[in-house]
């Protein structure tokens, strides 16, 4: 019946290719993304005018297959903007939607009713106070929005997506272990000429992982930060070359530390603080609940870090991050070293 309307803008029907629509509206829930090949850009009719992706960038979900998380995409479209043979290079709405609210989509569709929060969200970018749910997602999608092949916010950035050739954007990811001659327990990046950054990495304890350390460590010394996460014990623990450790039982957050899956970890180091964010989750920015559907709004605090400690980093300029797999084998899906700013924000309604 819209065709019997004449309408002046092509008609979209979802899904894929089909003859009710004019424009290929996919889906993507798989990989790899298969640079031009990818279905959104079919026109087997001949009566295609273009096409776009209206669900993406879906995280990965434990007990689900990997679908290209939000880096994914960004990688997948950077790369069609220099394939001479993509026809164009197709809008993408990633995520459902933008908040991390009370439409669950934070949870696989598959979920079980009353299933515990997820480590990192399914869909949705921002929590209620205005935190990214992964600041390296958003500089990285801010960055290809600018069309500049660097940003001023991203000091260091790896992916892995093109630490081998990866033209159809499949995922990649750095395995650290020690076993077999050929493997290695190390990561480090080379060194910024910053002394105040945000560091982000998305790890995941695989087969006999027990502990994992990450440093920042100034001007090529031994001095400077060390995270560590124990899978053993549960316990994230903070330290600096200027003051003593301190320590956060994981166990006591609902989604805490989960083996086998991806953990999102934040270091926040200016010279007066060192924070530390594990698994953010909404209720940590909702003090009195989360208002439900209906209900007045409540008193919103700038998502809280799991641990704080004093830091100075008075007389250096650079830094550098390792990350270490002491035991077993830990999986590493991206590392960023960003600028140290703060989105959240407190609200009183």
């Amino acid at each position: 019946w819209i065709t019997e309307l004449n309408p002046t803008q092509p008609i979209l029907s979802c899904w894929d290719e089909n003859n009710a629509t004019q424009i290929n509206d996919h889906h993507q829930y798989s990989l790899p993304w298969n640079a031009e090949k990818n279905e959104v850009f079919a026109n087997f009719s001949g009566r295609m005018k273009g096409g776009i992706v209206t669900e993406a960038g879906a995280r990965w979900y434990p007990g689900y297959e990997d679908a290209g998380n939000p880096l994914t995409v960004i990688d997948w479209l950077s790369k069609l903007r220099m394939n001479p043979n993509a026809l164009f290079v197709p809008g993408v709405m990633i995520n459902w939607e933008v908040m991390v609210s009370n439409s669950n989509t934070r949870w696989h569709w598959g979920s079980a009713e009353d299933s515990s929060e997820p480590a990192i969200p399914w869909h949705q970018h921002i929590y209620p106070d205005g935190s990214p749910v992964s600041y390296t997602e958003a500089a990285t999608i801010r960055r290809y929005i600018s069309e500049q092949s660097s940003y001023p916010d991203i000091f260091f950035l790896e992916s892995f997506l093109n630490s081998n050739p990866n033209p159809n954007s499949d995922e990649r990811y750095l395995t650290l272990s020690h076993a077999g001659s050929n493997s290695s327990n190390v990561f480090k990046t080379p060194v910024v000429s910053q002394n105040q950054v945000l560091l982000e990495a998305a790890i995941r304890p695989m087969d006999g992982a027990e502990r994992v350390e990450i440093y920042l460590l100034y001007n090529n010394s031994d001095r400077g930060v060390l995270v560590s996460v124990d899978v053993s014990t549960t316990m994230l623990e903070v330290s600096s070359s200027e003051s003593e450790s301190v320590q956060f039982n994981l166990s006591v957050r609902e989604n805490g530390l989960l083996p086998g899956a991806w953990n999102l970890i934040r270091v926040r180091l200016t010279c007066q603080e060192i924070e530390v964010w594990m698994n953010p989750m909404v209720t940590d920015v909702y003090p009195d609940g989360i208002p439900m559907p209906g209900e007045k709004n409540r008193r919103i605090i700038a998502l809280p870090p799991i641990l704080k400690l004093r830091s100075d980093c008075s007389g250096y300029d650079a830094l550098s991050a390792n990350v270490v797999a002491k035991t077993g084998t830990w999986d590493l899906d991206y590392l960023s070293i960003l600028k140290p700013i703060l989105y959240g924000e407190s609200f009183t309604p």
